[in-house]
């Protein structure tokens, strides 16, 4: 922190890489110091822009959290969004893999009508209009549009799928909507 904020950048990467062989050692069992310094890593990679360095302290945390938790739990879940937000820089690709994976564990811990699913889901369909896989983008905004009709994200969702439909050219139904989405802005202007 004192190296961070004297703006020693080349100190500190020196410190993160030395704490980092001490977290590769496999004799050590405080797993949770473990991933809080892990954590800091990250972050630090990030502000660095060093992307896909982040990714691999990301897998390397998530591994120790699995170990811990299982892969079906909270904190692996999360561990996984570090791995995704990583990736999607360098490597969106990877990033689908993740996200699906991602999804399919949001699913089996809260189900498909919770708001961390929709979430997942979102960023699925962020990572699939990424790749230019705009088929596969509505497919999933279909799914999030009928999962989150009711809640006050349904009109977020909506004006995305207006931007899908428009990449597909199907420009009378993204035009519907977009109608439909003035329409409700009206309604509770009024």
């Amino acid at each position: 922190s004192l190296e961070s904020k004297r703006n020693n950048l080349k100190e500190v990467d020196r410190l993160f890489e030395y704490i980092y062989k001490l977290l590769n050692n496999k004799e050590s069992e405080n797993y949770r110091f473990q991933t809080i310094l892990l954590s800091f890593f990250i972050d630090y990679q990030f502000n660095l822009n060093a992307s896909e360095k982040a990714y691999h302290v990301a897998l390397k945390r998530s591994q120790i959290l699995f170990d811990m938790y299982g892969g079906i739990s909270d904190e692996y879940i999360k561990s996984l969004w570090d791995q995704y937000d990583a990736s999607f820089v360098y490597n969106q690709e990877k990033a689908k893999v993740i996200i699906d994976s991602i999804c399919d564990i949001q699913e089996k811990i809260t189900g498909k009508n919770h708001h961390d699913y929709f979430t997942a889901l979102n960023s699925k369909i962020e990572t699939y209009i990424a790749i230019g896989d705009y088929n596969n983008a509505l497919k999933y905004s279909n799914e999030l549009m009928d999962l989150s009709n009711g809640t006050r994200y349904h009109i977020l969702y909506k004006q995305q799928q207006v931007t899908i439909l428009h990449d597909l050219g199907k420009y009378e139904e993204a035009i519907k909507k977009q109608k439909e989405i003035v329409v409700y802005y009206i309604s509770i202007n009024n």
